[in-house]
């Protein structure tokens, strides 16, 4: 028996994961029609996340849930392609995603009978850790920007070690790997293009819905310096 194929995109943080989430509900309905079925309302997917062991019981009502998604769909179906998008699946951002090895192997526990391809957008750390610090201003923190360098965890954001822990549960040749720059996405739309090429969907010649693409403008760094006065 074929097992059906599952892309999982897992982030991380910062890298557009909102955009790609809300362009992939907006054309749910062009995407069926491609052979792509967006899994999305996983209730039993947040314990996952939140949990800081594994859980024998928590993975077995995700995987129930999955399977039964899937079959759902499949009955209309049989040769749908899924995905399946969050970005805490890359781990915890607040502990520098150490517990991105117990993640990945919830998740392979889970996917078993799937044929299952990783997505993952990396940026710099540097942008990475200013961007986390003009959402936690954002939110209402106050500490300074030192303050929240010290807070992480030494050794916090080692993107060998996120691709090493996917690596060895789902294997290297499965995991696609993006760089999230300007270098490499200069366009406002260029990441819903690359994920889609991703999945063989050419969005530029298909009549698919993109409000989610505009970009997020964020605090310049003496703006977050005055903003948490």
């Amino acid at each position: 028996m074929n097992k059906s194929r599952l892309y999982i995109h897992i982030g991380t943080h910062k890298t557009g994961s909102t955009a790609i989430q809300h362009f992939l509900r907006q054309n749910d309905v062009l995407l069926r029609t491609k052979g792509f079925f967006c899994l999305q309302g996983l209730k039993e997917f947040k314990t996952l996340i939140t949990s800081k062991e594994v859980n024998n019981k928590i993975i077995t009502r995700c995987k129930k849930e999955l399977e039964s998604r899937v079959k759902q769909t499949k009955q209309k179906n049989t040769d749908q392609c899924f995905i399946l998008s969050r970005e805490g699946f890359s781990g915890n951002p607040l502990i520098g995603y150490k517990n991105a090895g117990i993640v990945a192997k919830r998740l392979s526990q889970i996917t078993t009978n799937f044929d299952v391809y990783i997505i993952v957008y990396l940026r710099r750390q540097d942008g990475f850790v200013e961007s986390m610090y003009t959402q936690q201003i954002h939110e209402g923190e106050s500490y300074t920007f030192q303050s929240f360098l010290y807070s992480l965890p030494a050794f916090s954001f080692n993107w060998k070690h996120l691709l090493t822990c996917y690596s060895e549960y789902f294997g290297k040749e499965n995991i696609i790997v993006r760089q999230y720059d300007k270098f490499f996405l200069p366009e406002p739309d260029s990441l819903l293009v690359d994920f889609c090429q991703i999945l063989g969907i050419d969005i530029q010649n298909t009549a698919f819905h993109d409000e989610s693409s505009k970009p997020n403008r964020g605090y310049s760094i003496d703006a977050l310096e005055i903003a948490h006065l």
